[in-house]
């Protein structure tokens, strides 16, 4: 298991290990921050609100997809990319904001979702063009990245570099999801012209990083 989930399930439960399978029943709300997996989260059968802050798994699909009873997820900051493997459960919220999500096909298997926000992710031709528009259509309500700053999204990920640009705000800014440039991705998000972006990107694309070096 997890030492995050692990030490976010003593906090619910009020004592270590081990839990009772009617103790991890009955919990319905859970928030983690900085988990690098959540292994062990399949437990919480009753799950219905989970928030993720940044966190580092790339799926959700083997911890969560037993839980049927899942009606909202919030995963922020995330190195979430594949939205597969939750068609059983009545997830009717998604907030997705800054991971690295390309894909959002699997979201038509979702007929409860009613509403999401996928600000931040360099969504795929097809599922910026396409597959958000199916969901519109059938009554979802869908937040997304402005036509720029989803341009230098993509343009990152297809450079294989693990930022995501989005606009606040403030302005537009910079962050890097999950845990493998920082131990605080939901913090130092420097603002940046997207001008400049776009000139180091087809310049030299090995530099974004250094503006991390900055406060915003």
């Amino acid at each position: 298991m997890d030492d995050t989930v692990l030490s976010k399930l003593t906090q619910k439960v009020n004592h270590p290990p081990p839990f009772s399978a009617t103790e991890l029943e009955s919990i319905t709300t859970l928030s983690l921050r900085h988990a690098r997996t959540l292994e062990g989260l399949g437990q919480c059968t009753r799950l219905e609100i989970l928030i993720l802050t940044g966190c580092d798994m790339a799926s959700l699909s083997d911890p969560l997809s037993g839980i049927s009873s899942l009606t909202a997820l919030v995963c922020h900051d995330s190195a979430l990319s594949d939205i597969g493997g939750l068609a059983d459960a009545q997830i009717g919220r998604m907030d997705l904001q800054r991971n690295l999500i390309t894909d959002l096909s699997p979201l038509i298997d979702y007929p409860a979702l009613q509403r999401i926000d996928v600000t931040g992710n360099p969504l795929s031709v097809e599922s910026y063009r396409f597959i958000i528009g199916r969901l519109q259509d059938r009554g979802c309500l869908v937040r997304n990245s402005g036509e720029r700053e989803w341009a230098i999204n993509l343009r990152m990920h297809e450079l294989d570099l693990p930022f995501s640009y989005y606009l606040d705000a403030k302005g537009y800014r910079l962050c890097r999801p999950g845990l493998g440039l920082t131990d605080l991705p939901e913090a130092n998000h420097p603002i940046i012209n997207p001008n400049d972006l776009e000139m180091l990107l087809s310049k030299d694309p090995s530099l974004v990083s250094t503006f991390f070096d900055k406060r915003a």
